[in-house]
């Protein structure tokens, strides 16, 4: 993720080929904020523990200098491991709330 004052990366040894983000504007009387919600498939061979640094880097991020002031909101869920008939699941959902 980067902006012209707004950085953030992830390990990339972590995420698998696809990640679905998708972006909603939220309707407000004053100012309209922005939702993105990104899907992380992990590869086979990632440990737990660096999905758990994943999971906490997420987390963390609306304590980021550059980011404290626009992350209105933030949402890290994991999979529950329930199988599903098509394919597996994301292994982790992130919803974040932009200020405008």
């Amino acid at each position: 993720f980067s902006g012209s004052r707004i950085s953030f990366c992830l390990p990339s040894v972590l995420l698998a080929a696809r990640i679905w983000i998708f972006c909603f504007a939220l309707p407000s009387p004053v100012m309209s904020a922005v939702r993105h919600i990104v899907f992380f498939r992990l590869k086979a061979d990632t440990t737990a523990e660096q999905k758990e640094q994943l999971v906490e880097a997420l987390r963390g991020m609306p304590a980021g200098e550059d980011l404290k002031d626009i992350i209105k909101a933030l949402r890290v869920g994991e999979d529950l491991g329930i199988p599903h008939p098509s394919g597996p699941n994301a292994s982790i959902a992130v919803m974040v709330d932009f200020e405008s």
